[in-house]
């Protein structure tokens, strides 16, 4: 007999939650049926998982046999080794549902077909074809209402969350996260913007550091650098080596010791990089259901976010864009962080610091968004005569201009453009 391997499907993966965790039941509960399963294998795992208080091996593999199924050699150890987060049980169960009611939408083509080919009365295929068309809608309604009981439930647990220190994912910028109340909220969209070259993407690359080191993996969809360009960034700012150097320099302006350190250093930080110069929210959303134990997702930039649809507007696709990375944040359960362009409404201002009116492209932006975050510098309007040096710093202002889970209201901290590094007031390194 061959060696059996678990398909890492949503099926899988809602069977895995449930044996695993076996308290997660009554979400998967609330969230789909036996019938929704496409393989039978699989729906009988689902029943004769529901129906056990908390099965063991033994009474699980009996409780399959009386279904008419064995369990294969290895199973539970298959299912143990497939990435399956209980996070994302939601998740699971709406791709599941999803399938399930797209089977029964094709189903109810093809007897529709079938019923005008053979040339039944077309008032009786109508009504027959409304009944079970309104019964398929009814049953995706049911599944994304939350009755009183389930909307308390899911408080009370993301209070168990909090509590536990689990509810907001800190940035590592300590006044910041005062501001923001602990940090950015799990399943809440946070767009920071600026002019170019202020500093976004040291910002949000410091931020992913941060977050991988102290809360969980980060995915970094950079857009606009390649992965090496990115290591480069990440390399300057813990040796200190301005990152011209790191990337292009000659051998002996760069201390290879120091080097080789923040390489080990960050090798050992899970903070995943996409290859992909171009990608949809779709695909930005399939890289990080690939990522396991996902705390926070990270996009460099907005702008540069393939639309889904091609013929649409500029202002369309980017109204689009945003919707659709509000609703992934939702999916995933994570925090979203999205680097937004600036117009240049402001360079005609006396004062220069950014307003939520200077984002470009689409109002939907600000809408959409749990919190705007915008980078602010004086120097940046002003002639520089030659660069500065890598221990020379300037005055970064980080400004929330928009939280709809707190309050508004800004920080500042020192910014070492050559060296990529971002330092808070009242700390040294």
């Amino acid at each position: 007999m061959s060696e059996f391997h678990l398909p890492e499907n949503a099926e899988a993966s809602v069977i895995g939650c449930i044996l695993l965790c076996p308290d997660t039941k009554r979400k998967a509960a609330g969230l789909i049926s036996a019938a929704d399963f496409k393989s039978d294998f699989y729906r009988a795992l689902f029943e004769s998982a529901m129906e056990l208080e908390s099965p063991d091996s033994t009474v699980f593999r009996e409780a399959v046999r009386k279904r008419g199924f064995t369990l294969p050699d290895g199973f539970f150890r298959e299912l143990g080794d497939i990435a399956i987060s209980r996070a994302n049980l939601g998740l699971y169960c709406q791709l599941l549902r999803e399938a399930s009611q797209r089977r029964r939408l094709s189903a109810l083509a093809s007897d529709i077909l079938a019923d005008v080919t053979e040339e039944r009365d077309p008032a009786e295929v109508a009504a027959a074809a409304a009944s079970r068309l309104s019964e398929i809608s009814r049953s995706a309604v049911d599944a994304d209402i939350a009755d009183p009981a389930d909307a308390c439930n899911a408080f009370l647990d993301h209070r168990e969350r909090v509590e536990a220190g689990a509810g907001a994912v800190p940035t590592g910028i300590c006044a910041l996260d005062q501001i923001l109340g602990g940090g950015m909220l799990r399943s809440g969209l946070y767009i920071l913007a600026a002019r170019p070259g202020v500093g976004k993407t040291t910002l949000a690359l410091q931020v992913s550091d941060e977050i991988a080191k102290n809360s969980g993996t980060v995915l970094f969809v950079s857009l606009e650098m390649s992965v090496e360009q990115l290591q480069g960034k990440r390399v300057a700012r813990l040796t200190g080596i301005p990152s011209d150097s790191v990337l292009l320099g000659p051998a002996e302006s760069i201390d290879y010791r120091k080097v080789a350190a923040a390489v080990s250093e960050l090798g050992e930080i899970p903070v995943y990089i996409s290859r992909r110069p171009s990608a949809t929210v779709a695909q930005i959303r399939r890289m990080a259901m690939s990522v396991e134990g996902l705390t926070c997702v990270v996009v460099d930039y907005l702008g540069r976010i393939a639309p889904s649809d091609r013929r649409a507007s500029r202002y369309e696709a980017v109204t689009a864009i945003s919707a659709d990375l509000k609703s992934l944040a939702a999916e995933l359960g994570v925090p979203v962080l999205a680097l937004c362009q600036l117009n240049r409404e402001n360079t005609g201002r006396n004062d220069k610091r950014p307003q939520l009116s200077d984002l470009r492209d689409s109002g939907a932006i600000e809408q959409d968004a749990d919190c705007v975050l915008m980078l602010h510098r004086e120097d940046y309007y002003e002639m520089q005569e030659s660069p500065l040096k890598p221990w020379e710093g300037v005055e970064l202002e980080i400004i929330v201009r928009k939280n709809r889970h707190g309050r508004i209201g800004s920080c500042k901290a020192g910014f070492f453009p050559a060296a990529g590094r971002i330092i808070e007031r009242g700390k040294s390194e």
